[in-house]
């Protein structure tokens, strides 16, 4: 018990500080887009924004961010609409200052993850598995559909060398 309750402190006090580390960042829309009232697409439009359009992000919730516009209008924007703005090097986050760090080097990396398939299920026998995961094949997209989203927003192609 004398131990908990310091460290559920200092946890606390660790998430209030990651989480304010983005907020109030300087992003802009990577393309055209509509602003809406509430985090969902059934909701309301707001204002319609152009690429390129200046905001401030205030809080992240699920897939999307609430975020001010210059005017002062606020509303929420699919997090795969938005971008942030480049970072002054010459200044840390608030918690890079706090723990004395540097930022890191801006490089590509590359992650992948699977959801809801654990390390059994993959590396043993299952006749099961291919099947389940058959109907996620609608959302899978053809080379012709992947370029065309590539060419919406401004990605480049790499080529990687994948270990054997």
């Amino acid at each position: 018990m004398k131990v908990t309750l310091p460290l559920a402190g200092l946890l606390f006090a660790l998430t209030a500080l990651l989480s304010h580390a983005w907020a109030n960042q300087a992003a802009f829309t990577s393309q055209a887009t509509q602003l809406r009232l509430t985090p969902a697409h059934q909701a309301s439009a707001v204002q319609a924004l152009p690429a390129n359009q200046s905001l401030t992000l205030l809080k992240r919730e699920g897939g999307w961010y609430q975020v001010k516009l210059a005017n002062g209008q606020e509303g929420w924007l699919p997090l795969l609409h938005v971008r942030l703005a480049p970072s002054n090097n010459q200044q840390r986050s608030d918690l890079g200052q706090l723990l004395g760090s540097t930022s890191a080097s801006q490089g590509s990396t590359l992650s992948s993850g699977v959801r809801g398939v654990n390390e059994e299920q993959l590396s043993g026998p299952s006749s099961s598995l291919p099947a389940d995961l058959q109907p996620l094949d609608r959302y899978r997209a053809n080379a012709e559909q992947a370029r065309a989203f590539a060419a919406q927003a401004p990605l480049r192609s790499e080529t990687l060398d994948y270990p054997r």
